[in-house]
């Protein structure tokens, strides 16, 4: 990761992340562990293995939206 987008990422204001398509954390910044209530993103990826179970409301929501990933390769305006 370049210097710049290093630091947009670790420095955000908005929750930044990246999760394989089974749903486990790859990257997440300092915001979004702040925002699900964790210390650091070390400790929420340390807690949150199966995003899709443990943080989706709806069942089968964070499917979709592995589906429409595969099929459009981005998404806009998808909130769950």
């Amino acid at each position: 990761m370049n210097d710049v987008y290093r630091s947009l990422f670790d420095h955000g204001l908005e929750g930044v992340y990246q999760t394989t398509p089974e749903g486990q954390y790859l990257l997440a910044n300092h915001t979004l562990a702040q925002m699900y209530g964790y210390a650091s993103p070390k400790d929420l990826m340390q807690a949150l293995t199966d995003i899709g179970h443990q943080l989706y409301v709806e069942p089968g929501r964070r499917e979709e939206f592995v589906r429409l990933m595969k099929e459009k390769k981005q998404i806009a305006g998808f909130e769950s």
